[in-house]
């Protein structure tokens, strides 16, 4: 089978900033989904602006890329703080031009536990909340971005008929290069 990743933004529920979309190229996971979400975020919000992500990855690589903006003594591209072999690196740059591009200041990130509302989850959502970690409003907002982003991955062409008839060539192929063993054997 072929995975097919949705990415979605959710301001509010309801909101007409919400978004959702279907993950773009052949790599389709939730790391670069989250960092697609993350990514719409920089290249649309014009008022300050908290990031909530359940990808601890993410959250700290853009924290990172955050920081150096804030630096004022810190005078290269925010890119030039993470390892160019990141995983995703080319999105990174491109995060990181919308970073480099912002005023200082007007992204936070914060990581977010994920699936507290799922069953079995009672105790730790319980816990999460107790310490503060997470809020009620958070653990909603996380879940209809969920939502959404699994809506995005529904918006994806139907792929069935390539599948099968990449199948059938892989099938083809096989059976003459099989067939070209036998010639060459005798």
């Amino acid at each position: 089978t072929t995975a097919r990743a949705g990415w979605a933004v959710c301001y509010a529920d309801p909101s007409i900033h919400n978004h959702r979309r279907a993950m773009a190229g052949y790599v389709q996971s939730s790391y670069r989904a989250e960092l697609r979400a993350a990514i719409h975020v920089l290249q649309t919000a014009l008022d300050p602006t908290l990031i909530l992500s359940d990808c601890l990855a993410v959250v700290n690589a853009m924290a990172t890329l955050f920081a150096a903006r804030a630096d004022p003594t810190y005078n290269k591209p925010s890119i030039n703080m993470l390892d160019p072999k990141i995983v995703d690196y080319h999105l990174w740059c491109w995060a990181a031009t919308f970073v480099d591009a912002a005023a200082p200041n007007l992204f936070l990130i914060q990581w977010v536990p994920s699936h507290r509302n799922d069953e079995g989850k009672e105790e730790e959502r319980a816990e999460k909340l107790q310490k503060g970690i997470t809020t009620e409003q958070r653990i909603h907002g996380n879940d209809r971005a969920d939502e959404l982003a699994k809506e995005g991955a529904m918006l994806h062409d139907d792929i069935s008929q390539l599948i099968i008839e990449a199948d059938a060539r892989k099938e083809v192929t096989r059976l003459t290069q099989n067939m070209m063993v036998q010639i060459w054997q005798h």
